[in-house]
This record gives C-alpha cells, structure tokens and sequence, in this order.
C-alpha cells in the first residue's frame, strides 16, 4: 500500500497545489468554492463509507420494508444483525453506541 501512495504522490501534489491557487483565487471573492473530486477519489470514499457504518450496511443488505403491515420485533431484529455480524466478521455495535451514532 505504501508504494501505491508513493506512487500517487505526484498526482496527489499536483491536485492540491490545483486546488490551492482556486481557494487563493476565491477567497476573497465571496463566491463559493466547488472542488471536482476524481472519479477514483469518489469510489475510494464511497467505499470506505459502505464499510464504516455496519447497522446501515445490514438494514440495506437484510431488511426489507413489506408495504403489507407487517411488523416485527426489535428482538429478532437485534438477533438477526448480531448473527449477520458474526456472519459478516463485524463487531455489533451496542445500543449505547448506536444512540450515540
């Protein structure tokens, strides 16, 4: 991984120095700076985004909302995610820290 971001380095340089002479340009303008991410730079974070939120990585993957009226229990939803954690290789979170979240 190392020699990947070694590797980038140049490009990485080159876009912030980019983004630096916009930011110096708008500044004082009052205007609004848009930065335009990369492709790779969106992907990356979206990526990154899908891994770090496991309740909303299994409410996506798992639950189905049934337009019947069917309901459930918090329960057996709560046995459900922590067998889909083990399953998944994921630490479910505890109610505490999902409040908190």
């Amino acid at each position: 991984m190392q020699a990947e971001i070694a590797a980038e380095r140049p490009g990485i340089l080159a876009w912030t120095i980019e983004c630096c002479g916009k930011y110096q340009a708008f500044r004082t303008s009052g205007q609004k700076l848009i930065a335009v991410l990369p492709s790779e730079v969106v992907g990356a974070k979206r990526t990154l985004n899908e891994g770090a939120d496991p309740v909303a990585d299994f409410a996506t993957r798992m639950l189905v909302v049934d337009q019947t009226g069917f309901k459930t229990s918090v329960a057996l939803i709560r046995r459900q995610y922590e067998a889909w954690c083990k399953y998944s290789k994921n630490k479910p979170m505890s109610a505490r820290a999902r409040r908190v979240a």
